[in-house]
C-alpha cells in the first residue's frame, strides 16, 4: 500500500482511524494530507456506511472502511428486550418479587482511583445509587408512585456513576457493548495494516488504538497513539439509552489516560479536558481551519455552488456546510425561509437519506421547496472555492454543552470564502463574531430571529465583508495549524518532512507532450480452484485470453482468484486500486470478488464497477446458466426431459448461485454454446478458440488399422447412455477400440488417440470438446440443430449403430477418410480461430475506447 510519497525514504506507517465513513470529514482528510507532508506513509481507516464502498482514496491516500455486525451490541439489545418482556409477564401475573432494572444495572460497579474528578465523584455516587435502589426495593408495589420517584433519582445517579463504572476492569465494555464491537473491527484491520503510529479521531477508535498499542508493547514494539478530540464529549447529545452515554464517557475517561498525546480543537475544550480527566499536560490545540488556497474542481465533476443551484448572481444565497442534524439548526433555517421570500438556502451536506427526505417534506409543507437546495459534499480542499459564490454562511447550532464550546470549522471556511456569517448566539461562535464583526447573531432555534439577522447582513453587506481582513484570514488557516501536528507526531515517531513542491501527481503531461492513444483494457478473471472437468471455466478464461493476446492492441491481464481465500487489507486495497484504474471491461469465469477480502463483498464490488461504468461479462461453458425449462420445452429430445423431477431440481439448485449472481448484477453472458446463448438472459455466443491447441497437433493420418472411437463426456439422457453402452458392447465384440472416460478422467490428450469422437446426440449442438476434436482431424458424430455448417456426421439414437458401421466401412477408403478428416480440421480452424473469437467478443464489448 502506498501514498503519494511512496518514493520517500524512511516512511513510518501512520494509520488514521475515525468512526465514520470519512467522506466530507475535513479534519480527517486534512490531517492525513498533513501526515503525508510530515513524511509518513498514511492509511485512513474509517467505518462502513451504506452510502460508500469499503475502499476509496483521498488524494492518493488509501481509505479502508472497517465493518461490524455489532454482535455484542445486538446481543445486549436482545437480552434487554427479553428482560422487559419477562418484567411485563411478571406484572401480568401479579408477581410481588419484581426484578428491578437497577438491581442489575450497576451490580458490577468497581471504583478505581484515577487522576480526574470523575473518579472522585464515584466515591459517593456509587453508594448513593445502591442505597436508593435498596430503598426502592423495600417500598415495593404498595406505594408504586413513591417507588418510581426513588427509582428515577437512582437512575439519574446511575447515569453519572456509570461514567466510571468498572474502569479497572474495562467496565464500559459491559455498560455499552457496542464499544467492544468497534474495538474488534478496528483491531482486526490494524493487525493487517501494521502501523508504526496511530492517530485516533474522536471516541470510536480509542479502544482499538489502546488495545493494539498494548499488544504490540507486549511483543517489544512501541506503537504510540494520539487521541484527537473533535468535540466536548460530555456535551454531546446521545439519542440512545442512558447507558450509551455512560459507556462512552467512561471509555474516554479510561482510555485518554493511555494515549501518548492528546489533541483538541479549541483552547476552551483543551482546558475542560485537562480538568475533567486530570491530565498532566494540557492537550495541544489544533484548530480545524481551512486551507488558505482555494482549489477548483474539474468542471466535469462539480461546478460552483451558485451554478449548481441554477441561480443568477443577484439572488441572495445562504449556505450551510456540514452534517445534517436537527440539533445543528437545519430546520430553523428551513422555517426561516418563509420569512425571507427572495432568499435561497443551500445545504452542502452529508448523504443522510432519511434527513434529506424529512427536510424536503418540511420545505414542501411550508411552500419553500423551490428555494431549498441540498447538494453533496465536495473535497475539503475545494470547499472554500465551491461556496464562495454564495452570499452568506450559516451556523445555526442549537444550544448544547458541546455546541456552546464549539468553534465550527464552517465558520473559518466561510471566512476564507469571503462570506459574512449568520450564526446562533452560542458562547464560542458568538464571541468570535462579536470580536471580529464579520456577521450577525440570532437567538438559537428562533426562525424569526435568524431571518432578521440575515436581513441585517444583506442590508449592510459591505461593512461585514470589509471586516474580513487579510490578517484575520492568516490567523485561521490549516497551513499554520499543521505545524503543531508535525511537532506532536515527530516527537513520538520521527519522520522526514517532504517538500510540498514535489507533491505533484504522477504521470502528468505537459500541454505539448504527445499523448499515447488510449487502449481498451480487458481483465480476465479466472478461478484457481475449479474442479477438474473436460473443460473448466478457468480453462475457458485462459483460452479466450490466449486468443486475444495472440494479436491484440488491447491491454490485457489475467486475474487469478481463489473464491475461498481472503487477502489481507494491504493486498486487497492494491487489488481494488488496480481494479478501478485498469480494466474498462472485466470478463469473469467465476462468481467471486476480484478484491478478495471480507470487507469487500461480491455485491459491493459489482455495484462499484457498475457505478464506474465498467463493462462486466460472465464467460461460461454451456450448462450453468440456461433456462432449462424453456430449453426442454422447445427441444423434446433434450436429455433433461429424461430426468426425474427431483434430480432436475437438484441440478437447478447447484447452478442457482451462479444464475443469481448474473441476474442480480445484470451481467452480460459470453457462452461457447449457441443454444446456451439463446436460452440465457443477456446471452451472447462466442466460438471457443482452438487455434493454439491445433497449432501443436498435426493433422492425424490413418495407418490402415481399425478406427479408434472416443465417447466425449457430456450431458446425456438415460436412453442415450443405454444406446452408448450397447454400442460399446457391439464394437468390443468386433474388436474395435472404444473409450468412454469419465469427466474427471478426460483430457485433450485422448483426442490424439481417437479417429472418431461421439458427442452428445440430444443437446442439439456440438460441444466445445468436439470443436477441439475437429481441430486435430477427428470425425465428430453428433446432432446439430443450429445450422452451424459443421461437418458433423448426423446420428440419432436409432441410427447411431448403423452410422458407426458406415464410418468403419468408409475408413477403408483412405482417400475419402483423409478428405473427411481434413474437412473437420479446416472447419475448426476457420470457425474457431482466435480471430473469430476476438471479433465476436469485440462486437459484444463494442469498439469505444
Amino acid at each position: 500500500m502506498s501514498s503519494r510519497t511512496s518514493s520517500q525514504p524512511h516512511q513510518p506507517h501512520m494509520v488514521m482511524i475515525v468512526g465514520n465513513h470519512v467522506v466530507g470529514d475535513s479534519r480527517v482528510e486534512k490531517s492525513a494530507d498533513s501526515a503525508v507532508k510530515a513524511g509518513y506513509r498514511v492509511t485512513i481507516l474509517g467505518f462502513r456506511h451504506r452510502t460508500v464502498f469499503p475502499f476509496s482514496e483521498y488524494r492518493d491516500i488509501p481509505i479502508i472502511r472497517a465493518a461490524s455486525e455489532f454482535p455484542r451490541h445486538m446481543h445486549y439489545v436482545a437480552s434487554r428486550a427479553l428482560q422487559e418482556r419477562d418484567a411485563k409477564l411478571d406484572e401480568a401475573l401479579g408477581a410481588t418479587d419484581k426484578t428491578n432494572y437497577y438491581r442489575q444495572g450497576l451490580a458490577a460497579v468497581d471504583y478505581t482511583a484515577g487522576r480526574g474528578p470523575l473518579t472522585r465523584y464515584a466515591k459517593w455516587a456509587r453508594p448513593a445509587v445502591h442505597s436508593l435502589q435498596r430503598a426502592a426495593w423495600r417500598v415495593g408495589p404498595r406505594t408504586e408512585t413513591v417507588r418510581e420517584k426513588i427509582a428515577s433519582v437512582a437512575e439519574s445517579l446511575s447515569d453519572q456513576a456509570g461514567i466510571v463504572t468498572g474502569l479497572r476492569h474495562d467496565g464500559w465494555r459491559h455498560t455499552w457493548p457496542q464499544i467492544a464491537d468497534y474495538e474488534e473491527a478496528f483491531v482486526q484491520a490494524l493487525i493487517d495494516l501494521e502501523p508504526d503510529i496511530i492517530h485516533s479521531h474522536d471516541r470510536h477508535p480509542m479502544a482499538a488504538a489502546a488495545r493494539y498499542a498494548a499488544a504490540m508493547k507486549g511483543k517489544g514494539k512501541n506503537v504510540p497513539w494520539v487521541y484527537d478530540a473533535h468535540e466536548w464529549l460530555p456535551g454531546q447529545v446521545f439519542s440512545g439509552p442512558k447507558r450509551l452515554r455512560a459507556g462512552w464517557l467512561a471509555a474516554e475517561a479510561d482510555l485518554i489516560q493511555q494515549a501518548d498525546a492528546v489533541l483538541s480543537v479549541s483552547d476552551e475544550l483543551a482546558e475542560k479536558m485537562r480538568r475533567r480527566h486530570g491530565l498532566s499536560t494540557i492537550p495541544t490545540v489544533v484548530v480545524n481551519a481551512p486551507r488558505a488556497e482555494k482549489i477548483p474542481m474539474d468542471p466535469q465533476v462539480r461546478r460552483t455552488l451558485r451554478e449548481e443551484c441554477g441561480l443568477d448572481a443577484e439572488t441572495p444565497l445562504l449556505v450551510y456546510v456540514g452534517k445534517l442534524a436537527e440539533v445543528r439548526g437545519i430546520f430553523t433555517m428551513i422555517e426561516a425561509l418563509t420569512l425571507m421570500p427572495e432568499v435561497h438556502i443551500a445545504f452542502v451536506a452529508s448523504k443522510d437519506p432519511a434527513l434529506r427526505l424529512e427536510m424536503t417534506e418540511r420545505a414542501q409543507k411550508l411552500g419553500v421547496n423551490d428555494r431549498m437546495h441540498i447538494v453533496d459534499y465536495v473535497p475539503a480542499e475545494s470547499v472554500t472555492w465551491y461556496v464562495e459564490s454564495a452570499t452568506v454562511g450559516m451556523s445555526p447550532l442549537l444550544p448544547t454543552s458541546a455546541h456552546h464550546s464549539a468553534m465550527p470549522t464552517k465558520i473559518r471556511e466561510y471566512l476564507q470564502s469571503g462570506l459574512p456569517i449568520v450564526a446562533s448566539d452560542l458562547r464560542a461562535q458568538g464571541a468570535f463574531l462579536r470580536e471580529h464583526g464579520v456577521g450577525e447573531l440570532h437567538e438559537p432555534g428562533n426562525a424569526a430571529s435568524l431571518a432578521e439577522a440575515v436581513k441585517n447582513v444583506l442590508e449592510n453587506f459591505s461593512s461585514y465583508t470589509g471586516a474580513i481582513k487579510d490578517d484575520l484570514l492568516k490567523e485561521h488557516t490549516w497551513e499554520g495549524e499543521e505545524q503543531k501536528l508535525f511537532r506532536v507526531w515527530h516527537s513520538l515517531v520521527p519522520a522526514s518532512l517532504t517538500s510540498s513542491s514535489n507533491d505533484v501527481a504522477e504521470g502528468t503531461l505537459s500541454a505539448d507532450a504527445p499523448k499515447e492513444p488510449k487502449k481498451r483494457r480487458i481483465a480476465f478473471q479466472v478461478s484457481t480452484n475449479e474442479r477438474s472437468e473436460p473443460l473448466t471455466n478457468a480453462d475457458i478464461g485462459h483460452i479466450v485470453f490466449g486468443a486475444f493476446a495472440a494479436d491484440s492492441d488491447d491491454e490485457l491481464s489475467v486475474v487469478a482468484v481463489n473464491p475461498d481465500a481472503s487477502a489481507a487489507l494491504p493486498e486487497a486495497f492494491t487489488r481494488w486500486k488496480r481494479l478501478i484504474t485498469e480494466p474498462q471491461n472485466i470478463i469473469s469465469t467465476v462468481a467471486a470478488p476480484l478484491v478478495g477480502n471480507e470487507l469487500y463483498s461480491l455485491t459491493s464490488e459489482q455495484n462499484e464497477l457498475a457505478g464506474r461504468g465498467v463493462s462486466r461479462f460472465f464467460l461460461t461453458r454451456p450448462g450453468r446458466l440456461e433456462n432449462f425449462r424453456q430449453w426442454m420445452k422447445e427441444n423434446p429430445d433434450h436429455p433433461f426431459n429424461d430426468l426425474p423431477d427431483e434430480q432436475l431440481q437438484r441440478f437447478e439448485r447447484q447452478t442457482r448461485s451462479t444464475r443469481s449472481f448474473v441476474r442480480d448484477h445484470d451481467l452480460n453472458v459470453l457462452t461457447t454454446g449457441r443454444l446456451s446463448a439463446k436460452y440465457t438472459r443477456n446471452g451472447h455466443w462466442i466460438p471457443v478458440p482452438v487455434e493454439q491447441f491445433a497449432a501443436t497437433h498435426a493433422l492425424k493420418s490413418r495407418d490402415g488399422g481399425p478406427l479408434r472411437f472416443l465417447v466425449l463426456p457430456g450431458t446425456r439422457s438415460v436412453s442415450e447412455q443405454e444406446t452408448i453402452t450397447n454400442l460399446s458392447a457391439e464394437l468390443n465384440g468386433a474388436n474395435v477400440e472404444i473409450t468412454q472416460p469419465s469427466s474427471r478422467r478426460f483430457t485433450f490428450n485422448l483426442l490424439e488417440q481417437a479417429d472418431v469422437v461421439i458427442d452428445s446426440l440430444s443437446i442439439g449442438e456440438y460441444s466445445d470438446d468436439a470443436a477441439f476434436a475437429m481441430s486435430v482431424g477427428c470425425v465428430v458424430v453428433g446432432h446439430d440443430t443450429t445450422e452451424s455448417g459443421a461437418p458433423i456426421v448426423e446420428a440419432s439414437l436409432e441410427s447411431l449403430s448403423s452410422v458407426i458401421r458406415g464410418l468403419i466401412e468408409e475408413s477403408r477408403r483412405e482417400s475419402e477418410w483423409a478428405e473427411r478428416s481434413q474437412r473437420s480440421r479446416d472447419f475448426a480452424l476457420a470457425e474457431h480461430s482466435s480471430a473469430k473469437t476476438r471479433d465476436a467478443v469485440n462486437a459484444i464489448l463494442g469498439t469505444d475506447n
